[in-house]
């Protein structure tokens, strides 16, 4: 298979319910140009093959350690450790590792049969469709368009999940075949949105509003609510300000932090804060107060 036919992957999930409409495959895609504090998926982040250490069924045999040509690996009673710098990703620990405590994170798949597993899976499941996500899906623009071009000749819904950290040109490239865009909205102060993940939001604002007045173009707005960050009434009064300005906007979806990521943040050797999760009670208040510009407000 051609190399331009191919995205770089990081995870296929079947049966996701929160990605779009029905019962969905989410395609996770690797390559994000945020960094985000709180990331839930930090092993989308580089757009490179990673390994990825399971902890919890790593025997403490060594053998990945001992098979490793670089020397860069070394199993002590506290736990596995990766020199990066020393490390040529040539994944011989991993084929070497029994438990499966080693595995790679990233690989290409061809679009071809991402779509065709897609397609099963709607005939499986009933209504539903793939979601392209990520990561930033748009780094991959050339073969995201084209992926989306396939979906579309299979009748399948197609949803995009994007931080919309990318040049507008690339929205206009793939808007004629995405049915839906997840729109993630991190935070409306620059200073606090460069902060937390790395880049301020100027760009971002901008494409949400020239995307909101597209014509026939859906969008869900997701935002992920963490505590100290983005969550207080100002901040939702900034984002209240903000919406007046948008166009059409079908859903706001209300994304507690949760620390799910860390974990997988642990596992990449990659550091990770830890965060307060805004109160059940608060995220309905927060909820019932967007609902005053948006029916559909929900707490996911």
């Amino acid at each position: 298979m051609d190399k331009k036919q191919e995205l770089f992957v990081s995870q296929i999930q079947r049966f996701s319910l929160h990605d779009g409409p029905g019962i969905r495959t989410t395609i996770f895609l690797k390559g994000c140009n945020l960094r985000c504090k709180w990331c839930h998926n930090p092993e989308t982040q580089n757009l490179i093959p990673e390994i990825q250490y399971l902890e919890n069924r790593c025997r403490k045999c060594a053998s990945c350690a001992m098979t490793c040509p670089q020397k860069a690996l070394t199993i002590k009673p506290e736990g596995w450790s990766l020199d990066k710098e020393h490390c040529n990703n040539c994944m011989i620990c991993v084929s070497n590792c029994y438990a499966n405590a080693l595995q790679i994170s990233g690989s290409y798949e061809a679009s071809e049969e991402l779509v065709a597993q897609a397609k099963r899976d709607q005939q499986i499941f009933g209504e539903g469709g793939v979601t392209f996500s990520g990561g930033e899906p748009m780094l991959q623009i050339d073969i995201l368009e084209y992926a989306l071009k396939e979906a579309k000749k299979q009748k399948l819904h197609t949803a995009v999940d994007t931080a919309g950290n990318v040049p507008w040109d690339f929205f206009e490239r793939i808007i004629p075949y995405t049915d839906l865009f997840l729109f993630d909205i991190k935070g409306m102060k620059p200073e606090v949105h460069k902060q937390y993940t790395g880049v301020d939001n100027t760009r971002i604002l901008e494409n949400i509003k020239k995307l909101s007045f597209e014509k026939d173009t859906r969008i869900w707005i997701r935002m992920p609510l963490v505590e100290g960050v983005n969550a207080s009434e100002n901040d939702i009064d900034d984002f209240l300000a903000f919406y007046l300005q948008l166009g059409s906007i079908d859903r706001i979806d209300l994304l507690p932090y949760h620390s799910y990521g860390t974990y997988k943040a642990k596992s990449l050797q990659m550091p990770e804060e830890v965060f307060e999760t805004p109160s059940p009670e608060k995220m309905e208040r927060i909820r019932m107060k967007i609902k005053t510009v948006n029916e559909n407000v929900f707490v996911m």
